[in-house]
């Protein structure tokens, strides 16, 4: 179970990342940008791709 979670991640994980915190709320409104708007989630999406880019699917 736990080299699956190594693997795949767990629930909990996937929970605690969901979304920006209030912190980056504000200041991606200071920053005139959507509030809501996960720049870190993307940061995390392209440096998977990037990983991913030599990997036969």
């Amino acid at each position: 179970m736990s080299m699956l979670k190594a693997i795949h991640g767990s629930a909990e994980e996937e929970q605690a990342n969901n979304g920006p915190t209030p912190e980056q709320r504000k200041e991606n409104a200071e920053l005139g940008l959507d509030p809501e708007f996960d720049r870190g989630g993307l940061a995390a999406l392209k440096e998977l791709s990037a990983m991913r880019e030599g990997m036969i699917i």
